[in-house]
């Protein structure tokens, strides 16, 4: 077949993706819909799209093959729950590859890392043009299996030289969190969750231990999931202990969490500040609008989720062009955001 008059066949072939969205009006992630999910597309935009790409001399069929030269649009995301945090954060990430005219698919590992590698596993069989990854506590086992993929890859809460990631400083937070609770005057202070199978999680205790003064004791308290019910079952067994051995104050390792127990002891008569402390992580949605206002830590969601994003579109970029990749790992620094729930 002839190419399109007034556009050479080689011409034909360099027309991108976004040269066709910015004809028709959408935006690349629009015009990757029409060449991978036409029936997601509304049929006066399909039109356009269609016309642009005729206009341009690029076919459909050849779209798909360049823009992931063979491989598909998606890029899959393995996170171990599902949370307001990671809800908020897989947001951004989606949104910023939205716009280069990718899809994001999302599983889960519950905290499992055999689970979390068969989902690497599936994605790598999918094609994906690349995994954002945020990592149990034991995926150092895996690291040798995650650097021999052929995929571009961000670890996110996860340290690696052989491979980008985003992480925030957990330390810091859990010493911010802590030596907030010291400063008011607080001694027997417990993390509740605080034995999650997560670096990112056992970072932050190792961050309170490091605020606590000599005369300061502490309870690590597991918890059988990381939701607001976790924290309620946690707070009605302390509601139990005798006011002299029950914490004054708590760090939860999520603001799921926290807001479970301080919703747990003010249902048994304890009163959130005035007998207990309770202070959350992440500072989402929950943290501002609890009934107690919730102190929690703050690690930007959109902060994370853009840099992740970042990384990884560079990597893709420079696998597209044959360019070698510098991996980078990037320490994003917490701050303490104070609210009623530790007022003195």
């Amino acid at each position: 077949m002839a190419p399109t008059e007034g556009r050479p066949a080689d011409r034909a072939a360099r027309v991108t993706a976004r040269e066709v969205a910015a004809l028709a009006g959408v935006s690349v992630g629009t015009v990757s819909n029409v060449v991978n999910r036409p029936d997601k597309v509304a049929p006066e935009t399909l039109r356009r799209v269609r016309e642009a790409s005729e206009r341009l001399g690029w076919t459909l069929h050849q779209g798909a093959q360049l823009l992931r030269g063979g491989r598909s649009a998606a890029i899959g995301a393995v996170v171990a729950q599902l949370n307001p945090h990671t809800i908020e954060l897989l947001d951004v990430v989606e949104r910023a590859l939205d716009e280069s005219g990718f899809v994001l698919q999302v599983a889960t590992s519950a905290y499992r890392p055999d689970r979390e590698m068969k989902r690497v596993e599936l994605f790598e069989q999918q094609r994906v043009r690349g995994i954002i990854i945020s990592p149990t506590q034991d995926y150092e086992a895996h690291l040798p299996r995650l650097r021999q993929l052929d995929i571009p890859l961000v670890m996110l809460g996860g340290a690696s030289n052989g491979l980008c990631s985003v992480v925030g400083d957990g330390v810091t937070g859990g010493r911010l969190a802590a030596a907030h609770l010291i400063e008011n005057g607080h001694r027997r202070i417990a993390v509740v969750g605080g034995a999650a199978p997560s670096d990112q999680v056992q970072a932050r205790v190792s961050g309170v231990r490091l605020a606590l003064t000599p005369d300061a004791t502490l309870q690590v308290l597991p918890t059988t999931d990381y939701g607001i019910s976790a924290g309620l079952t946690v707070a009605e067994h302390l509601a139990r202990c005798r006011p002299d051995e029950r914490p004054t104050g708590v760090v939860a390792i999520n603001d799921s969490i926290a807001i479970g127990v301080q919703r747990g002891f003010r249902a048994a008569g304890i009163s959130v500040p005035g007998d207990v402390a309770v202070i959350g992580y992440d500072d989402g949605e929950l943290a501002r609008i609890a009934p107690v206002p919730l102190t929690t830590v703050r690690v930007s969601s959109a902060d994370l989720g853009h840099q992740a994003a970042r990384l990884l579109l560079e990597e893709i970029a420079c696998a597209d062009s044959g360019v070698p990749h510098v991996h980078r790992q990037l320490r994003l620094q917490p701050e303490l955001v104070v609210r009623e729930s530790t007022l003195p």
